[in-house]
């Protein structure tokens, strides 16, 4: 069990704290998870248009808050464009790091999420 949630996000965890054994943990987030609502949709969704790097986060914890929403989204089947997920973090961006919004749009965007973590981290 404890392996089980060694691999859990710090977020998942409360879903399944009340679990005591693997196969309650794994019911658990199958049903969070498994067959997404259209209301856990729409909130994933509106999490993602309104992340903001908060001013006391690291760049990385905010690249890591978006992927996540990001693999939530493509878990419950709506993946979202390269595109589109780039300039949601754009957006988002304290001001001290849109200075490097030139530079981070000539990367390719399959490449952009992990060099933006070589850059900014």
């Amino acid at each position: 069990m404890s392996i089980l949630v060694g691999y859990l996000s710090v977020k998942v965890i409360p879903t399944v704290h009340q679990a005591s054994t693997s196969k309650q943990i794994w019911d658990t987030l199958q049903e969070a998870y498994a067959s997404p609502s259209n209301t856990r949709v729409l909130s994933l969704h509106l999490a993602l248009q309104n992340i903001k790097h908060k001013p006391d986060e690291s760049i990385t914890q905010f690249l890591q808050g978006t992927k996540t929403l990001h693999d939530e989204l493509a878990t419950a089947g709506r993946l979202i464009s390269l595109e589109d997920f780039n300039l949601y973090i754009f957006k988002a961006l304290k001001e001290d790091f849109k200075v490097m919004i030139p530079t981070l749009t000539v990367i390719p965007l399959c490449e952009f999420f992990f060099q933006a973590f070589k850059l900014f981290c």
